[in-house]
C-alpha cells in the first residue's frame, strides 16, 4: 500500500514538472472548448422625433428621445406664459415714444393716399379719419425706434439740453477757448567771438595744435585718441626743445582754450514729463530760503481742460548730490544743448568759396516739366516775402537761404535702450553734392531721450529755433 502511494505521488509530480510543448499552449490558446456568448437582438421601432424622423432605432433610444422632447415642450410652454405676461404688461404701460411711433406710421400712410388732405388740426388726431392697423408686438429685447421729423422736436430737444446742462459739471466750459499750451522758452544768449591772445603763447607750436585738430576732424578721431596724440607730441617736443615747449598743452581741453575753440551751445533743462524748457542756472541755484531745494515744473499741459487747467506738472527737474566738501548741489535730470543758427552761419560765411556755392542755383540751367532738384519745385519758385515779392531770387541768392529741418534718432550707447535725437538743418541753396556734408550742416539741438518725444511735445524743443528764425 505504501509503495502504491509513493508511485502515485511520483507520477503526479513528474507530470506537474513536465513542460507542455503543444501547439495550443505555444499560441496561448486553450484547447478546451469554450461556450460562446449568446447575444439577443432587440427589435427596432420607429422614432418620429425631429432628429430621427421615422427611422428605426433601438426602443431605449426612442424612449430617451421622447423624454427629451417632453421636457422641451414643458420649457417652451413656460416661456410662452412668461412672454404673454410681459406683453400684456408692456401693452398696458406704453411709453410716449411707442405711442408716437404708432401715430406717425398712420400719418405717413395717410399722406401717401391723400396728399392734399390736411391731417392735423390743432395738434390733435381724429381716430375716425385714419385706419389703424394692428400694432406688431415688439419683443422685449428689441431696440425701439421711431421715425419722425427732427424739425418738429427742435424746441423740445433744446429744452432738454438746457435741463441737462445744469446737471453737468463741465457744461460751463464746453465752448472752445483761445488759450493754447505755452511752448515759450527762456531767452537766448548771444555768443561773441572769442578773442585769442597770442602774447602769452608761443606761436611756434600753435600750428601743431591746428594740424592735430584738423587731423581729428578729417578722419573722425575720438577725443580719447586725440588727447593721447597731444600728450605724445608734448613728450616729443619737450625732449627735443626742452623748456621752450613747456607751455604746450597736455590735454585736449587746454588745447581748445589755447586756440579759442569753445562751443557755443546754450544749455536748457527740460522737464522729464512734459518737456518744458527752463534755464540751467535757475534749476541749479534754486533755493527755498537759504537751503538748496529741488525745483519742480510749473507748466500747465492742458490749459483748455476744465479738470486739468489748474493742475501743474510738478515733476522734479533735478536731483540733489552731496559734494566732497559737504555742500549740496542740484544736478539737472536732463539737459538740452542748443546752438544758434546765426552764430553757425557767421562761421560758415567766413570760409572761402561758401558764398559762391550759395549762388550756384541761380546760374543753373532750367528744364521745363523736369524736376531735378528743389529749385524746380513750385514752393521754391512761388514762395513770397513779407512785401509780396518772390523770396528766392538770383540777386539775393547768397543771403535769402532756405533751411530744411530734420530730426533723426539714434542709439549713442551699446547694450542699453537709449534714444537721442539730433535736430539739424541743411542749407538748400548749396549744391546737392555738398549740401549734406557735415561741415555744411547746422546742428541746432540734441534731444536728451531716453525715449523718443511725442509729436506735440517736440514743440518745446523747436521753440528756440522758431524764435531765432523770426529774429533773422
Amino acid at each position: 500500500m505504501v509503495n502504491v502511494t509513493k508511485n502515485v505521488h511520483r507520477d503526479y509530480f513528474a507530470h506537474k514538472m513536465t513542460r507542455n510543448r503543444t501547439l495550443s499552449n505555444i499560441l496561448g490558446k486553450d484547447p478546451r472548448p469554450v461556450a460562446k456568448k449568446i447575444t439577443r437582438k432587440r427589435a427596432k421601432v420607429q422614432c418620429h422625433c425631429d432628429k430621427c424622423k421615422g427611422k428605426s432605432v433601438d426602443p431605449r433610444t426612442k424612449e430617451r428621445h421622447e423624454l427629451a422632447n417632453r421636457a422641451n415642450r414643458e420649457i417652451l410652454s413656460q416661456q410662452e406664459e412668461v412672454h404673454e405676461d410681459i406683453d400684456i404688461d408692456e401693452m398696458s404701460h406704453l411709453s410716449l415714444t411707442e405711442q408716437f411711433e404708432v401715430l406717425m406710421q398712420d400719418v405717413e400712410r395717410s399722406v401717401d393716399t391723400e396728399e392734399n388732405q390736411n391731417i392735423m388740426d390743432d395738434n390733435t388726431y381724429d381716430d375716425t379719419t385714419f385706419d389703424f392697423l394692428p400694432r406688431e408686438r415688439i419683443s422685449r429685447y428689441t431696440k425701439l425706434s421711431a421715425n419722425f421729423d427732427v424739425n418738429d422736436f427742435d424746441q423740445s430737444e433744446s429744452e432738454q439740453s438746457t435741463d441737462n446742462s445744469h446737471d453737468s459739471d463741465d457744461s460751463a466750459n464746453n465752448e472752445q477757448s483761445e488759450i493754447f499750451e505755452d511752448y515759450s522758452c527762456p531767452p537766448l544768449e548771444q555768443f561773441q567771438d572769442a578773442n585769442v591772445s597770442h602774447s602769452t603763447h608761443n606761436d611756434r607750436f600753435l600750428w601743431i595744435l591746428l594740424w592735430i585738430m584738423n587731423f581729428r576732424k578729417r578722419f573722425n578721431i575720438p577725443e580719447t585718441a586725440t588727447e593721447s596724440l597731444i600728450k605724445f607730441m608734448k613728450l616729443v617736443l619737450t625732449e627735443i626743445g626742452g623748456e621752450d615747449f613747456d607751455d604746450f598743452p597736455k590735454s585736449i581741453y587746454l588745447a581748445r582754450n589755447m586756440l579759442g575753440l569753445k562751443d557755443q551751445f546754450q544749455t536748457f533743462v527740460p522737464c522729464p514729463k512734459c518737456h518744458k524748457l527752463y534755464e540751467k542756472h535757475e534749476v541749479e541755484n534754486y533755493c527755498q530760503g537759504v537751503t538748496p531745494a529741488v525745483m519742480k515744473c510749473r507748466h500747465v499741459e492742458f490749459p483748455n481742460s476744465s479738470r486739468h487747467r489748474l493742475q501743474l506738472c510738478q515733476a522734479p527737474l533735478s536731483q540733489q548730490a552731496k559734494s566732497l566738501d559737504g555742500s549740496i548741489t542740484n544736478r539737472p535730470e536732463l539737459i538740452y544743448p542748443f546752438s544758434g543758427i546765426k552764430n553757425q552761419l557767421t562761421t560758415m560765411f567766413r570760409r572761402p568759396g561758401f558764398e559762391s556755392s550759395l549762388r550756384h542755383w541761380a546760374n543753373r540751367s532750367n528744364f521745363d516739366n523736369i524736376l531735378t532738384d528743389i529749385y524746380d519745385g513750385k514752393v521754391w519758385k512761388t514762395f513770397k516775402d513779407d512785401d509780396s515779392t518772390i523770396f528766392f531770387r538770383g540777386e539775393v541768392a547768397d543771403s535769402h537761404l532756405g533751411l530744411m529741418l530734420n530730426l533723426d534718432w539714434f542709439q549713442p550707447y551699446d547694450g542699453t535702450m537709449h534714444s537721442t535725437g539730433a535736430i539739424y538743418a541743411a542749407i538748400c541753396n548749396l549744391p546737392r553734392d555738398i549740401r549734406f556734408r557735415r561741415e555744411n550742416l547746422l546742428l541746432l539741438g540734441l534731444l536728451p531721450g531716453p525715449n523718443e518725444v511725442s509729436l506735440h511735445k517736440i514743440n518745446h524743443y523747436l521753440a528756440p529755433i522758431v524764435n531765432e528764425l523770426q529774429s533773422l
